[in-house]
């Protein structure tokens, strides 16, 4: 069954088409990965999908989750690219986790920061009662990358949509990221979307792949059959530069 459908998608600007025509599903239980060169408008899509473009940008075509509107926060939730840019600079990450689950879960503030400890605990942050102290400027980008990571998974959405979540992280570190990624879809059923440079992780991770390249999408196939039988050239080229 498709928890997102993403139907005819096309994202411009006054100048020029960013995404277009864009076409896909996700299942439960089952991740997507989005590849493509910078500037092929991977995260825009992603943006698109989540209703977060800036107003110098029109969007037209479908996008639904389980048939109806998308609920951001509850049913969607979304790691950015960028991890500082995402935390409130005057809050700790203890007020970040319980005011944002809080808001979407009956919970006390007490039951709150025991789920935030078992998240932050979860994606390897060993002292997370010291982290739940600490405002973002405190911690390294690759803390913040994991903090983020257990923030979007404690509000248990059911489609979590990942832009580079790695990419700060260390090998170990990255490694047991796409192992709870892959956890989440394979227990609890969660679709995942994840955008990333990096073939080596969606070869590890993804059962789908879309592949895009000047706003378009090229490829729309499965994982094994994009990496041993790719139908595009352009993918061709992706994986004969993986080596």
């Amino acid at each position: 069954m498709s928890v997102l459908e993403v139907k005819n998608l096309t994202i411009q600007t006054r100048q020029k088409t960013v995404v277009s025509q864009a076409t896909f599903s996700v299942d439960a239980g089952m991740i997507l990965g989005i590849i493509g060169e910078s500037g092929s408008g991977k995260s825009t899509l992603c943006n698109g999908i989540m209703g977060l473009l800036p107003p110098s940008m029109t969007c037209e075509g479908d996008v639904l989750y389980d048939g109806k509107k998308i609920v951001r926060g509850r049913d969607v939730s979304m790691i950015t690219q960028h991890p500082m840019s995402a935390f409130n600079p005057l809050q700790t990450i203890g007020r970040h986790f319980i005011e944002t689950l809080c808001a979407h879960h009956p919970l006390s503030k007490k039951e709150a920061h025991l789920k935030a400890l078992e998240a932050l605990t979860s994606v390897q942050l060993s002292n997370a009662e010291d982290v739940m102290k600490r405002y973002p400027v405190e911690l390294s980008g690759g803390m913040l990358q994991r903090v983020m990571i257990a923030l979007q998974i404690v509000l248990d959405a059911t489609l979590l949509i990942a832009d580079e979540p790695t990419t700060a992280l260390d090998t170990l570190n990255q490694k047991e990221i796409l192992r709870l990624l892959r956890h989440r879809a394979d227990e609890a059923g969660t679709a995942i979307i994840i955008v990333t440079h990096d073939l080596g992780v969606i070869a590890e991770i993804a059962d789908t792949v879309v592949v895009m390249k000047d706003g378009k999408i090229v490829e729309y196939n499965d994982v094994w059959r994009c990496f041993d039988a790719p139908q595009h050239p352009y993918t061709k080229r992706l994986m004969e530069a993986r080596g």
